[in-house]
């Protein structure tokens, strides 16, 4: 065991309660989002996120004095997510009780449960998560998002990380990155709350009809895990790309998912800039939440 500091923490826990004592001296009325890690997938998942905007990145600590002051300065945001290893029993426990806080202080509270290929043996774990949640998105790591992982015994927290953050992504940036077709906070709340089961399917699209292809791919991805949105109730879209892109392009995507989605399905459609895209990639999130064990699974 590590020897402890002045602050009383182990030596193992200094860098999380740095990160702690970061977000209690910050102005968290500006922040829409908080992203909250647990264990070593929430650790890997804030490192690829150090560098988001108006996102809180918490990495958890099990010390009681200090996570009551970062509680208390999560209860003042709008959105909060959790990343978290359900086989941690600690882990589990603290993250549940952390979100029924949130939820009872009206905060819309999403978690990323990361649980690797043995989805079936922890069916009753992950429906007791979903019970304190108000989306619950399953990542077992086998969507390479554009990065390449190691082969060591990190791969799979790493490849787990890399699926967390686009689910943060697609959910967050309308919040926090600049959108020239915005939509209100309320109808993402609409979309994600109380829903249970959720997922997010990814696509990139260049060149002619980009916006078209990164669309079509992220709905053949649904398709491929046997998703169909004709039974889906509620999607949510976001467009994320340079600033050449254009509302015919924006209206492309958009009757492409109503054209696979139920008349009566509540689709809401959002375009996002970043500057820093330099190759005229178009990339497109598609959010789909109101699942059933067995429409996401198959069981």
């Amino acid at each position: 065991m590590g020897e402890k500091n002045e602050s009383g923490l182990k030596s193992g826990d200094q860098q999380a309660g740095q990160q702690l004592q970061q977000i209690i001296e910050t102005d968290i009325d500006l922040l829409m989002t908080v992203v909250v890690g647990f264990g070593e997938v929430g650790s890997a998942t804030l490192e690829l996120m150090t560098n988001a905007s108006k996102i809180a990145i918490i990495s958890w600590c099990h010390h009681a004095d200090r996570n009551a002051q970062v509680d208390e300065r999560i209860m003042k945001t709008a959105m909060l997510f959790l990343v978290l290893d359900p086989s941690q029993q600690q882990d589990f426990t603290e993250a549940v009780a952390l979100a029924d806080r949130a939820r009872q202080a009206g905060i819309l509270t999403l978690c990323c449960c990361c649980v690797g290929a043995n989805v079936e043996a922890k069916g009753r774990t992950l429906e007791m998560i979903k019970s304190h949640v108000d989306s619950l998105f399953i990542v077992t790591g086998d969507q390479q998002q554009g990065i390449t992982v190691g082969t060591d015994r990190q791969a799979p927290i790493q490849s787990m990380a890399v699926e967390c953050r686009s689910i943060i992504r697609a959910i967050s940036d309308p919040m926090t990155m600049w959108s020239w077709v915005a939509l209100d906070f309320e109808d993402e709340r609409t979309v994600l709350a109380n829903r249970g089961y959720a997922t997010v399917a990814v696509g990139r699209g260049h060149g002619h009809n980009r916006a078209k292809i990164a669309a079509g791919t992220a709905l053949i991805a649904l398709l491929a895990k046997g998703i169909d949105l004709k039974a889906c109730p509620a999607v949510f879209v976001q467009i994320l790309s340079d600033e050449t892109c254009t509302l015919d392009e924006f209206s492309d995507v958009g009757e492409l998912v109503e054209h696979f989605s139920s008349d009566d399905c509540y689709i809401i459609v959002s375009a996002v800039t970043d500057g820093n895209i330099m190759d005229g990639c178009t990339t497109v999130y598609v959010v789909v939440a109101g699942l059933s064990w067995e429409m996401e699974f198959g069981q």
